[in-house]
C-alpha cells in the first residue's frame, strides 16, 4: 500500500493558495476583457525593461568589484583595523535593501541630515542645491549593490582564504607575485597544487615554468624542509627523475 507524505501535501496545498492571488492578476493579462498588456506596451513597458537592464548591468558590476576588492585585501594584506573590517564588511547583511534606500535618500534629500550637518559645521546657508541626490535609478543601484556585496565579499573570502593558498605556493615556485598569480597563473598548474596524490610526477614534464620552479624550490630547500619534505632520499630521487 502507497505511503502518502501528510507533511508534503499539505505544505503543497498552503502553497498553492498563497500563490492564487499572483496566479489570478498574471493570467488576467491574457484574458479578452483585460487590456492590461496593452496599456503597459503603449506606455512604460519598455521604460521598464530598460531600466531594469540598467539597474541588474551596474548592480552586477558594483557588486562584483565591491566584494572582489575588500576580500582580496582582507585576505592578503595586514593593515590598521584590518581584522574589525573583516567582520564588520558582513554587517551588510543585517541591513536590508530598502533601509538602505531609506537612508541613502534621507541623508541626500532637501534638508535632510546632509543639509543638518552643513548647517552645523559653516552656520545658516541654501546648501540643497549642492547636495547630491541619491533617489530614483541611481539610489537604488547604491542600495541594491550595498546589500548584495556581503555575499560576493563572504563567498570571495572563503575561497581565498582556503583555496588560493596552494595557487600562491605554484605561483611563487613560477617566480610570481600574489597579483601576478591571481591574474595571470593557468588553470594547467593546479593539478600540482591540488591533486599531487593522484596526479604522476611526469605531468609536470609538460610545463617547463613549473619544471624549473620546482628545481629552485628543492635547490633553495634547508635541511628542515628536506627532512620534512621527505628526506635526501627523496628529494635525490626527484632530482634524478628531473634530470633524465
Amino acid at each position: 500500500m502507497a505511503k502518502y507524505n501528510f507533511w508534503f501535501f499539505s505544505s503543497f496545498l498552503i502553497a498553492v493558495i498563497v500563490a492564487l492571488p499572483v496566479i489570478t492578476v498574471f493570467f488576467s493579462f491574457f484574458s479578452e476583457t483585460s487590456n492590461y498588456l496593452t496599456i503597459l506596451k503603449n506606455t512604460f513597458l519598455f521604460d521598464y525593461i530598460n531600466n531594469t537592464l540598467i539597474i541588474l548591468i551596474f548592480v552586477l558590476s558594483i557588486t562584483f568589484l565591491l566584494g572582489v576588492i575588500s576580500a582580496y585585501f582582507v585576505s592578503f594584506y595586514e593593515f590598521p583595523l584590518c581584522n574589525f573590517f573583516s567582520w564588520a564588511l558582513i554587517l551588510a547583511f543585517a541591513v536590508p535593501g530598502y533601509i538602505f534606500a531609506f537612508s541613502i535618500i534621507a541623508f541626500f534629500e532637501n534638508y535632510g541630515t546632509a543639509y543638518s550637518i552643513l548647517t552645523n559645521m559653516f552656520g545658516e546657508y541654501n546648501y540643497n542645491p549642492h547636495i547630491p541626490k541619491l533617489d530614483g535609478m541611481l539610489g537604488s543601484i547604491i542600495a541594491i549593490s550595498f546589500s548584495l556585496f556581503p555575499y560576493v565579499y563572504v563567498l570571495t573570502r572563503s575561497s581565498f582564504f582556503y583555496q588560493s593558498n596552494n595557487y600562491i605556493e605554484v605561483g611563487q615556485n613560477l617566480g610570481l607575485s600574489e597579483r601576478e598569480t591571481l591574474c595571470k597563473i593557468s588553470p594547467d598548474y593546479s593539478l600540482f597544487a591540488i591533486n599531487v596524490r593522484f596526479q604522476k610526477l611526469s605531468s609536470i614534464l609538460k610545463f617547463q615554468d613549473a619544471l624549473d620552479g620546482l628545481k629552485r624550490s628543492l635547490e633553495g630547500m634547508d635541511q628542515k624542509e628536506v627532512d620534512y619534505f621527505g628526506g635526501n632520499k627523496k628529494v635525490d630521487k626527484i632530482f634524478e627523475f628531473i634530470a633524465s
